[in-house]
């Protein structure tokens, strides 16, 4: 998760958003070293514009080298920016190169949205489900062929 702009990347886990986000994690029994969470760009754009075009190849060649050096067992791009970057799905299971991606919404959504939490919730828990029994019974969760 990339910091706020009221922190730096080594507080991120304690900004409000980041407490907010942990408190979502805590929901969900999700230990946030256990699952790979991420969204594309790692600081605050000037007055939270959108990314550019050049920001956002950027950030993906950063993300790709970042992954490879992690390797994580899962994959949980946050918003619409990076699960484009990963040609992930919204809410479900996909391939991408070796690793099972499962995209959902930016956590920030929520705070305009609160009626959606209890299903980020509930979908916290479906990842952690499957980091727990990744390797068993890989061939039903119907995810698609390398992309």
């Amino acid at each position: 998760i990339n910091p706020s702009y009221q922190s730096s990347l080594e507080s991120v886990w304690k900004d409000p958003f980041g407490i907010f986000f942990k408190g979502l994690l805590k929901e969900a029994d999700i230990d946030n070293t256990s699952i790979y969470f991420t969204n594309l760009w790692k600081c605050p754009t000037p007055n939270n514009r959108p990314l550019t075009e050049n920001e956002i190849q950027t950030g993906f060649s950063a993300l790709q080298y970042e992954i490879g050096e992690v390797n994580p067992s899962i994959l949980v791009p946050l918003g619409n920016t990076v699960i484009a970057q990963f040609k992930a799905n919204k809410y479900r299971f996909k391939n991408w190169r070796h690793y099972i991606t499962y995209g959902m919404p930016h956590p920030s959504w929520l705070q305009r949205v609160p009626t959606q939490i209890p299903l980020f919730i509930e979908h916290l828990k479906k990842i952690k489900k499957w980091n727990e029994t990744k390797g068993r019974k890989q061939i039903e969760l119907n995810f698609t062929k390398y992309v």
